[in-house]
């Protein structure tokens, strides 16, 4: 890989001048298309030759951008600039897309609503907030006509994962001298996998949600090469991991090909549109909660494949109407709030 091809991109990055934003609609385009037919009980898409659904593919390239641009992120803010930064954007809306999810059972769901029910839902919506015995949110009884009943938001695991990543993974590889605070980062995170069934659920170890981390990690790795200009111990070591927990050689071959995919039209050209405003967290949050409204309304009754997509057309219309609302309401002035932190100063080296 040529020095000036690794600048390029660099410089891609950091001036922010890439196509990161147009992926993201993408990937949470392919998240929704994916789990719209698993809800209705019928197979996921997935790529030519490939084992796994859109949704897993698209999930992994979330946080393989992540790892690159969250990289940048914390080598180039002080350490409180950095956690307001993420805690502003992924709070608030993850926030609200608990209350949203909870509102449409109780709205849109033919389940009884009773005071036990509301009183559940909003204790779920505060331990929810913290994952540490269930990373899917779910109310028992709730969308029967699913296919996947009962389950609030199957998207929401990765926001739990993704803080994870911030605040404990990312730190336990880049702080320098400062042993203790990784050794204990590194319990919490062990901790945390326990607890949720990643490490040991049954006996055995979740390698398909561990695979995420994984992700995570080659993006560090990138990130760290085009700055450094040498390939590091992570990169390696995220590679093997792909050989050595992937199932097949198509599987890896796939894998390893849409990353270089992905690097080199997000970051080796320009930005190419004028998309400004970030819709795309939002339609990764709704997407599941507006999925399951639409199978509730608009059940398997026949009318062919045609009818199947004039459904998704429609729900992906909602989705669009509610991130849009997200985004201009929500989103975009919490974000504009952490410009008064941005000249506070703490190291973390």
């Amino acid at each position: 890989m040529r020095k000036n091809y690794l600048d390029r991109i660099e410089n891609n990055i950091i001036t922010f001048s890439n196509n990161s934003l147009e992926l993201r609609y993408i990937l949470t385009f392919a998240v929704f298309y994916s789990h719209f037919f698993a809800i209705y009980g019928l197979t996921e898409p997935s790529l030519f030759w490939g084992a796994h659904s859109l949704g897993w593919y698209a999930v992994n390239l979330f946080f393989f951008l992540s790892g690159i641009l969250v990289t940048q992120s914390y080598y180039n803010n002080n350490f409180l600039s950095y956690t307001i930064n993420r805690v502003f954007r992924i709070m608030p809306a993850y926030i609200l897309a608990l209350i949203v999810s909870v509102l449409s059972v109780i709205i849109f769901d033919n389940l009884a609503i009773n005071i036990n029910l509301v009183f559940q839902s909003i204790k779920g919506i505060f331990l929810w907030l913290l994952p540490i015995n269930n990373i899917e949110p779910a109310i028992q009884g709730s969308w029967t006509t699913s296919s996947i009943p009962s389950s609030l938001n199957g998207s929401l695991w990765t926001i739990s994962f993704e803080v994870v990543c911030y605040f404990i993974l990312l730190p336990i590889i880049l702080l320098k001298n400062r042993i203790i605070l990784r050794l204990m980062l590194s319990a919490i995170l062990i901790y945390f996998l326990f607890r949720i069934g990643v490490i040991l659920d049954n006996q055995t170890i979740r390698f398909d949600l561990l695979r995420v981390f994984n992700y995570f990690i080659i993006g560090i790795g990138f990130y760290k090469l085009i700055v450094t200009k040498k390939i590091n111990f992570l990169l390696i070591l995220s590679i093997l991991l792909i050989i050595t927990t992937e199932r097949n050689f198509n599987e890896i071959t796939i894998n390893i090909f849409i990353i270089l995919l992905t690097i080199y039209f997000t970051f080796y050209f320009t930005k190419k549109t004028f998309i400004k405003n970030d819709y795309s967290y939002g339609i990764y949050l709704y997407a599941w909660p507006i999925s399951q409204i639409v199978k509730t309304y608009l059940p398997n009754n026949g009318g062919g494949e045609h009818l199947f997509y004039l459904k998704i057309m429609l729900a992906y219309l909602l989705l669009l109407i509610i991130s849009f609302i997200s985004w201009h309401l929500i989103e975009k002035n919490v974000l504009n709030m952490k410009k008064k932190y941005k000249n506070i100063r703490i190291s973390y080296d």
